[in-house]
């Protein structure tokens, strides 16, 4: 039995592999917006896809904010105008908050992704929490999003940090991958993310087989 858990396997999780062992990883830095469709287009057909191919070798970031601005509030808060409107905000500040209730990427991926693909933006997740089956409080992400300051101050943390970016961020979605961003990684990942993680970063990955 003993052998069995020798040197490096993989094994097949809710769909996708996750690897085990030190394996090679990629970290993707991703700053976007929850209502911008080319931020859609590459999450739903570039980033869920890859991810569900290399499982625990990409690790992916989420950066939900993009061309939004803010305004502070009297009591602690902020308000936010955002490129797409109002339903683009709760959706950014609804995915900021899960991003800090749900840390396995097992979890938030497929549940981000499934707030970015529905079809009755915006989605706070709580649709997608229930088709997902996961273990969420759906009453602590209201309380969040709607009944305190906590989405406001969580979203505008990644405002300054997408304002912060350096090269300065001018288009979405904006990939980083192990912390560089290159314009050629950027034009690459939006029309073949696996080829590129392949050819360049993750070579001798299963998935890349």
């Amino acid at each position: 039995m003993k052998y069995i858990l020798a040197v490096l396997y993989l094994f097949a999780v809710g769909g996708h592999f996750v690897s085990a062992g030190n394996e090679e990883s990629v970290t993707l830095d991703l700053y976007y917006e929850s209502l911008c469709p080319d931020s859609i287009y590459f999450m739903v057909l570039q980033l869920f896809p890859t991810w569900q191919k290399f499982g625990s070798q990409l690790q992916i970031n989420y950066k939900p904010f993009g061309f939004a601005s803010w305004v502070e509030t009297v009591d602690g808060g902020y308000t936010f105008e955002c490129q797409h409107g109002e339903n683009e905000c709760l959706g950014n500040k609804a995915q900021a908050c899960l991003l800090s209730m749900v840390s396995k990427q097992e979890e938030i991926v497929p549940l981000i992704n499934c707030m970015m693909s529905t079809r009755n933006p915006p989605s706070v997740g709580d649709e997608c929490i229930s088709e997902l089956n996961l273990d969420v409080d759906v009453g602590a992400l209201e309380d969040c999003i709607f009944n305190s300051n906590l989405g406001s101050i969580l979203l505008h943390d990644y405002g300054v940090e997408t304002k912060n970016a350096d090269p300065r961020i001018n288009y979405v979605p904006w990939i980083v991958l192990n912390g560089e961003f290159t314009q050629e990684n950027l034009d690459l990942a939006q029309s073949d993310l696996t080829g590129l993680l392949c050819e360049k970063y993750l070579p001798n990955s299963p998935a890349c087989n």
